[in-house]
């Protein structure tokens, strides 16, 4: 008979599920840091809550969050009103068109056409 994925782990299925060390999940439990049920004495896990637990634990990549930190340093800088954000935004992007022209514009990008078949 074929194995049937479960929705509810005990605390023994979690530590493989999750390739981790059952003494180190008793220690999450205890300090809840991770979804759990208990009945009486049982912990049990429901696969969903773990799976969407797992993806809260996620760390973005440090492009987005440098770019992040810059934008709310300029928002945040008294000296940046409203009009020089807008000017200084709006020559980012430009520079970003003008890259992406020039990019367009090399002999190697030149008069490449789709083939039609």
């Amino acid at each position: 008979m074929g194995e049937m994925e479960k929705d509810i782990l005990t605390i023994k299925e979690l530590g493989e599920y999750l390739e981790m060390k059952v003494s180190n999940l008793y220690l999450k439990v205890e300090r809840r840091e991770i979804p759990y049920f208990q009945i009486g004495r049982l912990l049990r896990f429901r696969k969903f809550d773990i799976d969407t637990w797992l993806d809260s634990q996620k760390i973005d990549p440090v492009g987005a969050t440098k770019e992040a930190k810059r934008v709310v340093k300029m928002v945040s800088n008294p000296k940046n009103d409203l009009k020089r954000l807008v000017k200084r935004i709006s020559l980012d992007m430009s520079k970003e068109l003008r890259n992406n022209d020039n990019e367009k514009s090399r002999p190697e990008n030149q008069g490449k056409e789709v083939e039609r078949v």
